[in-house]
């Protein structure tokens, strides 16, 4: 079975967004699910990519673990990682 392409953009808004639960007579309740689990970002991404291995295009980081940290711990300028690597 394949996933298709809107059932894929389907499940990046809900790790993305997540949901909204509509409960009546009450207040909505919204809940997150987060593709990294219980990890912070940073790690979960280094169990699948080699990022100390990767070339970065920024001159100032030596590799693209170095310019993930920058920019996503020590400041927040990226947002989701995965987002950014545009695959969704």
């Amino acid at each position: 079975m394949e996933i298709t392409e809107l059932i894929r953009h389907d499940i990046f808004d809900l790790f993305e967004n997540g949901c909204i639960e509509q409960i009546y007579f009450g207040s909505d309740k919204k809940y997150f699910y987060p593709y990294y689990g219980r990890l912070k970002e940073i790690d979960f991404l280094k169990r699948i990519y080699p990022l100390e291995n990767m070339v970065t295009t920024d001159e100032r980081f030596n590799n693209v673990d170095e310019e993930m940290w920058q920019h996503t711990i020590n400041n927040d300028t990226w947002g989701g990682f995965l987002m950014t690597l545009g695959l969704t």
